[in-house]
């Protein structure tokens, strides 16, 4: 026989927060647009202000609202940083999903080659190469690993679409992370330099099988450093 599911409690915060988001949605509010006040929040969903206030902070941390004093309660631009802020921290705090986040950088860009390979213009590739200049160029291992981030992050915008953009924010972020110990010698520069070259002569050519294979060859280096 089965047994009966129990019963999930719900906090009423949780539930206000749901009832607005709802609102949001079924009114078709805009970013710029205006919630009603706190206190006729409260009525409409008949629970007491204190509830309400928290329900709108926590809105207001996630990025779906803007507390604005004197004028009110404001609907946000969706912000990909908040939401890569907080998944990056939840992520960090366990090796297995540092590594996790190795394949999914990798998994990331080489998504994006086939999306950037018909898009790269010839200003974004003068982009790659100065940031290949500063690889090439770095003398200690912080400035080998601004300059190798700064060639990605110019790669990934190539693609013009804002969710691999900034999600690769907190990919970024953990590179940042675990690369501090690593430390790479004047070889690994000129060896890293060498890599972005053959990227951006694929990418040149728009040859999307040795686009892919060079970017896949690059980054396993670094996973190669990282998950030890």
């Amino acid at each position: 026989m089965k047994s009966i599911k129990p019963i999930k409690r719900v906090s009423l915060t949780s539930q206000v927060i749901e009832r607005i988001k709802e609102y949001i949605r079924d009114n078709d509010l805009q970013p710029g647009d205006m919630l009603p006040p706190e206190a006729e929040l409260s009525n409409m969903m008949q629970v007491g202000r204190r509830v309400a206030r928290e329900a709108l902070k926590s809105l207001e941390t996630i990025g779906v609202i803007e507390l604005k004093v004197g004028k009110g309660i404001l609907i946000s631009e969706f912000d990909y940083n908040n939401l890569t802020k907080h998944l990056f921290f939840s992520l960090s705090r366990n090796d297995e999903n540092l590594k996790d986040l190795v394949e999914a950088r990798l998994a990331l860009e080489l998504a994006a080659m086939h999306v950037l390979i018909n898009k790269a213009g010839k200003k974004d590739i003068e982009r790659l190469e100065r940031a290949t200049a500063m690889l090439a160029d770095a003398t200690s291992s912080e400035e080998h690993i601004k300059a190798d981030l700064a060639f990605h992050e110019d790669l990934i915008k190539i693609t013009g679409n804002n969710f691999l953009i900034e999600f690769s924010y907190v990919l970024k972020q953990f590179f940042i992370l675990t690369t501090r110990e690593i430390k790479l010698d004047l070889d690994s520069h000129k060896k890293a330099a060498a890599s972005h070259r053959t990227i951006i002569e694929a990418l040149k050519n728009k040859n999307r099988d040795a686009l892919i294979r060079s970017v896949r060859e690059h980054l396993e280096i670094y996973k190669d450093r990282i998950c030890i």
